[in-house]
């Protein structure tokens, strides 16, 4: 449950989010073994933590045994468990993951704003999250939790996620160092989140289930979802609104680079990606209290209050 998937990412450097979401228990020892092949069998702690356990695994399946009797027999003891566990801490605490880059963990140096027009963007979050504080604080598609960092400020928790692993990794390691406790960095995709698990979808909640936002920052990801994932602009905004939050969200006009990019090599079928449709959604579902241009009109950033009087479907 809890080794081999972070074998599975330093050895092979595959992703363990998937087979974490597809088996609720984990990976089994004989996938593993089959999953490192040859070469991983000299990696350390391979040959008796999965190897060996599953031959062992192997051997019970074809026999019926008393498994509880044959450990008192063979002398198994509560100092042999502290053993294992302590020879357990010594492999995870060398294990590493250390990719090059990955498609955005280099963003906080190469985004596409000026120096003074990012600073505008964390001057216009800063007095948005300084206007009361904060319980619980969702950073959607945060990258590096820049804006974390800010909105954390005035916040008991910010739940920082992206579904780049790297861009986490490298945001947990930097916490990490800075001893920080009030953000919480995950990975993500906001498009495909992990559902409700287990019997009856009671034993892993949803993402919604986990608990709900008072506030919501999702800047520079409308694009993202609407054109990269395919999802309809209205739909995100029905989603924001079930949130029962305000919302920081930035909005990427089709003038700007990056959404020229996302449409370069793919046929133009978002007749609703439109800054007039996107602020016609917004009015009619939330109060604008404050927005901001940047870039020269190529981007909008809003801070928006939800209306009282619509429906709430989460909680």
């Amino acid at each position: 449950m809890f080794l081999y998937p972070l074998m599975l990412q330093a050895y092979r450097g595959l992703p363990f989010q998937p087979w974490i979401r597809g088996a609720i228990n984990g990976i089994e020892p004989e996938e593993m073994a089959r999953l490192l092949g040859l070469s991983g069998t000299f990696r350390r702690g391979v040959a008796s933590h999965v190897l060996l356990h599953a031959r062992l695994q192997k051997k019970r399946s074809l026999r019926q045994q008393d498994i509880r009797q044959s450990m008192r027999e063979a002398g198994f003891s509560k100092s042999l468990i502290v053993s294992n566990v302590a020879g357990l801490r010594k492999i995870v605490e060398r294990l590493d993951w250390s990719p090059r880059a990955s498609m955005w963990s280099r963003y906080s140096n190469q985004h596409s704003y000026s120096p003074g027009e990012y600073q505008k963007k964390i001057d216009f979050v800063r007095r948005a999250t300084a206007q009361r504080q904060w319980q619980l604080v969702w950073d959607l598609g945060g990258n590096d939790g820049t804006f974390s960092g800010v909105a954390a400020e005035h916040s008991d928790t910010v739940v920082l996620m992206d579904s780049d692993a790297l861009t986490i990794e490298h945001a947990y390691r930097q916490l990490r160092e800075n001893q920080s406790q009030r953000i919480l960095p995950l990975c993500v995709d906001l498009s495909d989140p992990s559902p409700a698990r287990g019997w009856r979808g009671a034993e892993r909640k949803s993402l919604e289930q986990r608990g709900l936002p008072d506030l919501v920052i999702a800047l520079a990801l409308v694009h993202h979802l609407v054109i990269g994932a395919n999802i309809r602009l209205s739909e995100f905004i029905d989603w924001l609104v079930d949130l029962n939050a305000a919302v920081l969200v930035e909005f990427v006009t089709r003038e700007d680079e990056l959404v020229r990019e996302l449409l370069r090599n793919r046929e133009d079928q978002f007749s609703d990606y439109d800054l007039d449709r996107f602020e016609a959604l917004v009015q009619t579902r939330f109060s604008v209290i404050e927005r901001m241009s940047l870039k020269g009109g190529q981007r909008m950033i809003y801070f928006l209050a939800r209306l009282p009087q619509l429906g709430r479907r989460f909680g």
